[in-house]
């Protein structure tokens, strides 16, 4: 299958591990293996009510089963891009706490300090970042 033209990946993920089609099984046609990060369903009732949240450790607890970069590394440089480097630090602080703050009925008084992060990296993005 390998430079057959019609496929040139294969997307996988779950809510919990790998499934079982994955790199310590063997792929299909030994083509890459993607994960796509759904950062606003998993886990939540009701289906996508939760907002986006990115939950890094969640994807780092992934990709520790395989190679690849960090979620970290990758929540980083997602936030430089779509946003601004001026916010990296209060932004990447804000989303592991509302990791921490992700299950209903967990939610701790440090959500607070998220909501402040955001609202400081809120007030240094352009007004292009801002809108989009």
């Amino acid at each position: 299958m390998k430079g057959s033209g019609w496929v040139d990946d294969i997307l996988a993920d779950a809510h919990q591990d790998f499934p079982p089609l994955s790199p310590r099984n063997g792929v299909p046609g030994k083509l890459p293996l993607l994960n796509f990060t759904e950062i606003s369903m998993c886990g939540r009732s009701p289906w996508g009510g939760g907002g986006a949240i990115p939950l890094p450790a969640r994807f780092q607890n992934l990709w520790n089963q395989v190679k690849g970069r960090t979620a970290a590394d990758t929540v980083r440089e997602y936030i430089r891009f779509e946003f601004s480097p001026r916010v990296k630090e209060d932004a990447w602080k804000a989303v592991g706490i509302l990791e921490k703050n992700h299950e209903p009925g967990k939610i701790g008084s440090a959500s607070v300090l998220g909501y402040e992060r955001l609202k400081r990296a809120e007030s240094r993005l352009t007004p292009q970042a801002r809108s989009s």
